[in-house]
């Protein structure tokens, strides 16, 4: 199956099993599989239904990754009307649970990748608006375990929001690239790096 996911939406997760595509607001929108003889002009008619009326409050910016070793998908942090969230949420299909309020603070356009090798799903950097734009880009590390998040000792790239992170099975590491960082004396720049 062929699917592009454009690089906005990188908050919607991928259900393998069922061909769905989850996102945070509990929406499902069914996928079809290319045919061979199918053109990428051609398009199938889809649409969307509420699975649920429960769950994570109304907010944008969050992460959200597929923990393939649970079954779960993870939800962390964004950012609504009432602020900045820190709240970790987990879907398993069928409900929404609120698994922790107390980890990494609160923060919107961070990235999370899964750890398949390790079983875990971590989460680097984001931002958290201060008025201090040196401080607004955060470039700290945690690491979920399905039960709590714990603060990984790393070295650490530049803090930075907006950025992508996947994991790569082959060399059993996370990779990260790009997003947006204040740079001293420059101001907030796009990096390139990876």
């Amino acid at each position: 199956m062929n699917i592009q996911i454009l690089r906005h939406f990188r908050v919607v997760g991928f259900l393998t099993l069922a061909f769905l595509l989850v996102l945070a607001g509990t929406f499902l929108l069914p996928i079809r599989a290319q045919e061979a003889d199918e053109t990428s002009e051609e398009r199938t008619q889809t649409f969307w239904w509420q699975v649920s009326a429960t769950g994570p409050s109304e907010r944008s910016g969050h992460a959200m990754v597929y923990d393939s070793g649970r079954g779960m998908r993870v939800v962390f942090g964004g950012e609504g009307s009432s602020g900045h969230f820190g709240d970790t949420w987990e879907w398993d299909g069928i409900n929404w649970r609120c698994a922790a309020t107390s980890g990494p603070s609160p923060r919107h356009s961070h990235s999370m990748a899964y750890d398949s090798a390790r079983g875990k799903v971590v989460l680097f950097g984001g931002n958290f608006n201060t008025d201090d734009p040196s401080r607004q880009h955060l470039n700290d590390t945690w690491e979920w375990d399905g039960s709590s998040w714990t603060q990984i000792r790393t070295v650490e790239p530049p803090g930075r929001e907006g950025h992508a992170m996947a994991y790569d099975s082959a060399r059993r590491v996370v990779v990260l690239f790009g997003g947006l960082s204040w740079q001293s004396g420059e101001g907030n720049k796009y990096l390139n790096d990876t």
